[in-house]
């Protein structure tokens, strides 16, 4: 199910409170990405946004394997037996996050393991967010419900 807000609403002053938060997150990701030199880097397991579960280096002959090991995947993460590798890994750990409950509490909705509702924000003038009809959401009356294909539409989803 698909739901419009306006972003004077109610819930769309909630949702902005989240939108400045990702905002937050993206700057911060970047800004570590760029300190450590690496190019690319996975989310942190369990959030919506932020932190770092692993990262990955476009040229590889740049890394220094005294700080960083390789996972199973062919990914890197800093050595926590190196004070370079330590420094790192609490940089990821400070970095911001934003979690399901933040999304989900815009519209009030407690939610439940692995129930987070979908989001976007790239319209000028609203927000929007989708639930699952089986999760028996109460939908603020400030919220629309729109067809798919005019959400698609407003918030440029091909």
């Amino acid at each position: 199910m698909y739901f419009i807000t306006e972003k004077t609403s109610e819930t769309g002053q909630k949702f902005e409170v989240v939108s400045k938060k990702l905002k937050a997150v993206f700057k911060a990701q970047k800004e570590i990405a760029k300190k450590y030199g690496f190019d690319k880097f996975r989310g942190r397991h369990w959030v919506v946004a932020g932190g770092f579960s692993s990262v990955i280096f476009n040229d590889e002959t740049k890394i220094d394997k005294t700080v960083w090991k390789q996972n199973k995947y062919g990914e890197w993460m800093p050595k926590l037996n190196s004070v370079v590798g330590k420094e790192i890994a609490a940089s990821f750990k400070g970095c911001p996050t934003v979690g399901s409950e933040d999304l989900n509490m815009c519209i009030g909705f407690d939610g439940a393991l692995f129930q987070t509702i979908g989001y976007a924000g790239n319209c000028e003038t609203h927000f929007g967010f989708i639930v699952e009809r089986e999760w028996k959401v109460k939908i603020p009356k400030d919220c629309t419900e729109v067809t798919e294909t005019e959400y698609n539409k407003m918030f440029k989803i091909k």
